[in-house]
C-alpha cells in the first residue's frame, strides 16, 4: 500500500470498529463499576480506591513496557496486529469478570476477585490499546489521512460511550428491582459487550494489513526513550497536563453518579452529563479549533474548557484553580499573557 494514498474505507472501518466496543467498556468501568462494588457488593470504598489506585500506577508502568516489546515483536501477523490478537480473551474476559462476580463470594475472597478484575482489566487493555494507538500512524504517512482515521476512531469512541449510557439506565433501573437483577443485569450486558468486541477486534486483525518497512524501526530501553520525551519541553508540557487532567476526570466520573443519586437526587442525569460533555462538545470543540489551533494547542485547549466544564458542573473552586492551571499551560504554549480572569488562579 502506498503510504501516500487515501487510506480504503475497509481499511478505517476496521481501524476504527473496536473501539465501539473499547468505548462501552471503558465509560460502563469509569461510571458504574465503583458503584456496582460499594452498593451492590457491598466492599469498602476505601479498598475499591485502593483497588482503582494500584491498576493506575501499575497501567503507568505496563504501557511503555508493552509498547516496547510491541516494537521487537516479529510475527507472521505483524508487530501491532498480533498484540491485537493476544488481547481478544483478556479483554473480554476480564469485562465480564468484573461484572460477574459469583454469588457465594464475600469478603475478602470477594475482594480479591474485584481486584484480578480490575486490575486484569487494565493490563488487557493495555495489550490492545498501545499497539492499537501505534497502528494508526503506521497505516499511512499523509497527516490528512491520520486525522481522518483517528477521526473515525474517536466517533466510533463515542458511539460505544453512548450505549455504555443507555447500559448504565438499565442498571440503574435494575437498582430498584433488587441486588440480584443488577448482577443479572450486568451479567448478560458484560457478556454481549465481550463477545462483541471480541468480534471487532478479531475483525481488525484480518482486515487490517501493516507495512513491512517499519518493522525494523525499533527505539532504545523503554527508560531512555522515556527520557528523551521528557527532555522535550512541548511533550513534557503535554505529559504534565495530560496528567493532571486524568486525575480529575478520573475522581469526577467515579463521583458522579454517586452525586446524581444520593445529592441530587436524581441518577439519571449522570446520562445528560456525560452526554452532552463527551459528544456535542467534543464535536463542536475539534470543528472549531481545527482551524485556528495546531495539534499540540488544541490538545491542551481541550483539557482546560473540559476543566472548566467540570468546575460549572459541580460548583467546585478547586476544579477552576485546576482550569486555571491548564490556561497557563496554554499561554506558555501561545506565548500571550494570560487572561485578566484567571491570573488570580495560577500565582503559585
Amino acid at each position: 500500500m502506498s503510504t501516500a494514498s487515501p487510506l480504503h474505507w475497509l481499511q478505517i472501518v476496521a481501524y476504527s470498529a473496536p473501539t465501539v466496543g473499547v468505548g462501552y467498556m471503558y465509560l460502563l468501568i469509569g461510571l458504574y463499576i465503583m458503584k456496582f462494588s460499594t452498593d451492590v457488593l457491598l466492599i469498602s470504598p476505601a479498598i475499591m480506591g485502593t483497588i482503582f489506585g494500584i491498576s493506575r500506577v501499575w497501567d503507568a508502568i505496563s504501557d511503555p513496557l508493552v509498547g516496547y516489546v510491541s516494537d521487537r515483536t516479529q510475527s507472521s501477523l505483524g508487530r501491532r496486529r498480533s498484540w491485537l490478537l493476544w488481547s481478544i480473551v483478556p479483554v473480554a474476559g476480564m469485562f465480564i469478570m468484573v461484572f460477574s462476580p459469583p454469588a457465594g463470594l464475600q469478603g475478602t475472597a470477594l475482594v480479591i476477585w474485584m481486584a484480578i478484575g480490575v486490575i486484569g482489566f487494565y493490563s488487557a487493555m493495555t495489550l490492545f490499546m498501545v499497539p492499537h494507538l501505534s497502528l494508526g500512524p503506521e497505516l499511512t504517512n499523509d497527516y490528512h489521512e491520520r486525522s481522518r482515521l483517528y477521526g473515525f476512531r474517536h466517533a466510533a469512541y463515542t458511539v460505544g460511550s453512548i450505549i455504555a449510557l443507555i447500559s448504565m439506565q438499565l442498571l440503574i433501573d435494575a437498582e430498584q428491582v433488587s441486588s440480584e437483577k443488577v448482577r443479572e443485569t450486568a451479567f448478560e450486558l458484560s457478556t454481549l459487550a465481550g463477545l462483541i468486541t471480541a468480534a471487532l477486534i478479531t475483525f481488525a486483525v484480518f482486515k487490517l494489513r501493516e507495512r513491512h518497512d517499519l518493522k525494523v524501526r525499533v527505539g532504545q530501553t523503554p527508560f531512555g526513550a522515556f527520557k528523551d520525551v521528557w527532555s522535550n519541553p512541548h511533550a513534557r508540557l503535554v505529559l504534565v497536563v495530560t496528567f493532571i487532567e486524568n486525575i480529575g476526570s478520573a475522581v469526577i466520573a467515579l463521583l458522579t453518579l454517586y452525586i446524581c443519586q444520593y445529592v441530587v437526587g436524581k441518577p439519571s442525569l449522570v446520562e445528560f452529563v456525560r452526554a452532552a460533555l463527551d459528544t456535542a462538545f467534543k464535536a463542536l470543540w475539534q470543528d472549531s479549533a481545527l482551524d485556528v489551533f495546531d495539534d499540540a494547542h488544541r490538545f491542551v485547549l481541550w483539557r482546560y474548557v473540559r476543566a472548566a466544564l467540570y468546575g460549572k458542573r459541580f460548583g467546585s473552586n478547586l476544579a477552576y484553580f485546576y482550569s486555571g492551571l491548564l490556561c497557563r499551560s496554554v499561554c506558555r504554549l501561545r506565548r500571550h499573557d494570560c487572561p485578566v480572569g484567571t491570573k488570580r488562579y495560577h500565582r503559585f
